[in-house]
């Protein structure tokens, strides 16, 4: 037994020491410079702020990528550049499952009527791309009963980092 704690000291003081190394290093206030001047070299690159979230053919995930051009998920690459996601992990539809019946349950109640769902599904659907290939601005007006805040409350869920609430004040003068 005695040899046995020997031993897992030995391989802990092992691994202990170029850690402890690293630490008394990065301890000094100059070499902390230097290393983030050389990481700063190493990793600059020119025009970085534009390529992020540039590509409308991406849209991140909390589980990776989806790619709408090749229709199909995958990891995320360096090259995707994304710092946006919609927060929630990447299922397969699934026509069958349960969270899938809840959505469109609930959107047959919002949407009685069939032409105006399969419109919302639609345009919803479009805006996932990034881009406004159908040119629509859509303004939701009307009182009551509380299906734009339902349907605004799951855009927001789905869309996670990607949905942007626009105040109303931004398209309305005030009124004196």
């Amino acid at each position: 037994m005695y040899r046995f704690i020997t031993d897992v000291c030995e391989s802990y003081m092992e691994t202990i020491e170029p850690a402890t190394k690293i630490i008394d290093f990065i301890q000094s206030s100059d070499n902390r410079k230097k290393m983030m001047y050389t990481c700063a070299g190493m990793l600059y690159k020119e025009g970085f702020e534009e390529l992020l979230d540039s590509k409308r053919d991406v849209i991140g995930m909390k589980s990776g990528v989806y790619n709408f051009t090749e229709d199909r998920f995958r990891m995320m690459e360096l090259d995707d550049y994304i710092t946006l996601s919609t927060r929630i992990s990447f299922v397969p539809l699934d026509y069958n499952s349960e969270a899938t019946n809840e959505v469109l349950d609930l959107l047959a109640k919002v949407f009685s009527n069939e032409d105006i769902r399969r419109y919302f599904m639609r345009f919803i659907s479009s805006c996932l791309e990034g881009r406004n290939t159908n040119k629509i601005f859509s303004i939701w007006s009307g009182s009551g009963d509380n299906r734009k805040t339902i349907m605004v409350s799951l855009i927001e869920q789905v869309f996670g980092d990607y949905a942007i609430k626009m105040p109303t004040s931004l398209l309305m003068e005030k009124r004196v």
